[in-house]
């Protein structure tokens, strides 16, 4: 709990050390998402982002349930506080992976 200026200032201090990706993908994980293919959709990220050395300035972060359900699989790209939505369908060559 921040209670008073130095513990504010102890606060600012500390999130000045930690590393911040410049861009956040975000990929709903819940129920309906993973229902909709976001698994295999997620492998790919990953696989992209170590394929072109991004790791150090793109966080994956797995959401839970957004509420989207007829929109899953969802994946948000969040880069300096700019989000960007964006509507994945699946190939019917990628659905056959997944569902086999």
């Amino acid at each position: 709990m921040i209670d008073s200026v130095e513990t504010l200032n102890q606060r600012v201090e500390a999130l000045k050390k930690e590393s911040f990706a410049a861009t956040k993908i975000l990929i709903s994980m819940g129920t309906c998402g993973i229902a909709a293919g976001a698994a295999p959709v997620l492998e790919e990220v990953k696989k992209l982002i170590s394929e072109r050395q991004l790791e150090n300035s793109v966080e994956i972060v797995e959401t839970g349930c957004i509420g989207q359900c007829h929109a899953e699989p969802s994946v948000e790209i969040c880069k300096y506080r700019n989000k960007r939505k964006c509507d994945v369908r699946r190939s019917e060559s990628s659905r056959r992976n997944y569902d086999n």
